[in-house]
């Protein structure tokens, strides 16, 4: 499944098979010609989702991915409730229905789908996800590959730098730190908000903070 996080508008999902890397990166690619390409691509360790072939598209359409750290399945909380908003009421039906063809749960995906995108809910104040994704169509286009090349310029200039303020020596360490540095430009360019109990996240180090 594919979502934009901030509208939580779901893209038609997949299901009923196992999906390789190449053919993610295949769905990916269309997506990206259909609605733009996103900024930055939230993802988890999946060995199919981190693949050559989808790190080549991101590549090609500069999206900055951004990995969940590992065994941490709550950082991507907003798409392990959308998998569930699917899988539930999908298990339900074929409880009842028994065994049926891969096209007619597929069928039923793409409408439970449609129909979540066209449901009120509260975190977008009572919007459905379909009208807050179109109406954000021109935020979208303000990152141009001009602007995302600068983007991608300053997370690798804060990784490096948070890489040495943290002497970083092991691959999870770098991941860590590439992690923290797409976190903070998006949070001090107002693409987010990160909150933990009212906290403000992430934390900066002494060595880099400007306070």
């Amino acid at each position: 499944q594919v979502q934009d996080l901030a509208s939580r508008y779901k893209f038609p999902p997949w299901v009923g098979e196992r999906v390789s890397g190449e053919a993610v990166a295949r769905r990916l690619e269309q997506l990206f010609v259909q609605h733009g390409a996103p900024l930055v691509l939230k993802r988890d360790n999946g060995a199919n989702l981190n693949q050559q072939a989808v790190e080549e598209v991101l590549a090609h359409y500069l999206v900055m991915p951004l990995n969940s750290p590992p065994y941490y399945p709550r950082y991507n909380g907003g798409m392990e409730r959308a998998v569930r908003e699917l899988k539930t009421p999908l298990a339900a039906q074929l409880r009842a229905s028994g065994p049926l063809p891969a096209s007619q749960l597929q069928s039923w995906a793409e409408r439970l789908a449609d129909d979540l995108n066209h449901r009120p809910r509260r975190s977008l104040r009572g919007e459905v996800a379909c009208r807050v994704f179109q109406d954000g169509r021109p935020a979208r286009r303000a990152y141009t590959l001009r602007r995302r090349r600068e983007f991608f310029d300053e997370i690798n200039d804060l990784t490096r730098t948070l890489m040495e303020a943290r002497c970083v020596r092991t691959q999870r360490q770098a991941e860590a730190a590439r992690r923290l540095a797409v976190e903070a430009w998006l949070q001090r360019n107002g693409v987010i908000t990160i909150t933990q109990r009212t906290k403000v996240l992430p934390v900066f180090l002494k060595q880099i903070a400007h306070n």
